[in-house]
């Protein structure tokens, strides 16, 4: 562990977050477990120190990668992974079957538990007949078995794990979906601040940050705060950039073309437009790719198909 006992390493990143090790046991493990494991008295399983890393933001859990951090509960962990892909796909009922068979009592952290509870919103969330207010009841008990105290309306300083980041930005976009929307503009907002502060350079979280801002932008955009949304697109595309987390650029770009168009720099739009019409089509994202076109042509009154 570059030098590093899981006894040092818990200690000197947790007293340079500044937590108490109540906080940073908080849905995980008790605070007596962090002591045993700072005292070298007690060893950390595989599914703890990945998570206890996870909150703590250390870059070394991406390094050590799965053959050192393989968990306790790598069957369960392999099925999510289906199950989140089935969602992805669309096959629904696949997805709700791998959720049945997931045995309840190899959910012993409350972070796998939280888990579990997250997918099953995901899937309630896809139904054609959904209760948004049932999919927001689930992610805010999801939240609550490893933040127990959690605070929606001020926790930018606290400190959350990945899961937890992604049921917050869910739960933003279901508030949204139901028309609260002050509540939340506010809790996307609280949490790229969180994430910020975290300051990790992970992949999986510099991505979700994106999603973040990516839904940040577009509800500023609802609301006709361009300029705002603006800037976050800006940001968004510099991270995209620096990551090479290219899948959601031509999106960002987009929104980015439809903002230059409405504070007014027509001519930056059209360019941004004429040139990610055709690039769509060659990758064939011609969902995105009509997007483009009907706003340039109903709203920027040009024809993109006279270009190609």
């Amino acid at each position: 562990m570059n030098g590093y006992k899981p006894s040092e390493l818990i200690r000197q990143l947790r007293l340079e977050k500044g937590l108490t090790q109540e906080q940073l046991a908080e849905g995980i493990c008790s605070p007596v477990t962090i002591s045993r494991i700072e005292n070298g008295t007690q060893q950390p399983s595989n599914r703890v120190l990945e998570l206890l890393l996870d909150r703590l933001g250390d870059d070394l859990l991406h390094t050590l990668g799965t053959t050192v951090l393989r968990t306790d509960a790598r069957e369960v962990r392999n099925r999510e992974e289906e199950i989140i892909h089935y969602i992805a796909a669309g096959n629904i009922a696949e997805a709700e079957n791998l959720l049945l068979e997931v045995n309840d009592d190899a959910l012993s952290l409350p972070a796998q538990q939280q888990r579990k509870k997250y997918m099953e919103a995901l899937l309630r969330h896809q139904e054609e007949n959904k209760s948004l207010s049932e999919v927001q009841k689930l992610l805010e008990e999801a939240l609550l078995l490893t933040k127990p105290h959690f605070d929606k309306a001020d926790f930018r300083s606290t400190i959350l794990t990945s899961q937890e980041m992604q049921i917050i930005n869910f739960l933003s976009v279901v508030l949204w979906e139901q028309a609260e929307y002050r509540q939340a503009i506010r809790l996307s907002f609280e949490l790229s601040e969180a994430m910020e502060r975290k300051k990790s350079s992970l992949p999986e979280q510099c991505q979700l940050f994106v999603c973040v801002l990516t839904n940040q932008l577009q509800f500023l955009e609802s609301e006709r705060r361009y300029e705002e949304a603006y800037e976050i697109c800006i940001k968004a595309e510099k991270i995209c950039k620096e990551t090479d987390f290219m899948s959601m650029l031509p999106e960002i770009l987009f929104s980015k073309a439809k903002l230059l168009f409405f504070i007014g720099k027509h001519g930056e739009s059209l360019s941004i437009l004429k040139g990610i019409y055709p690039y769509l089509l060659l990758i064939e994202k011609n969902v995105l790719a009509e997007k483009v076109r009907l706003f340039a042509e109903e709203t920027a009154h040009i024809d993109l198909s006279e270009n190609l």
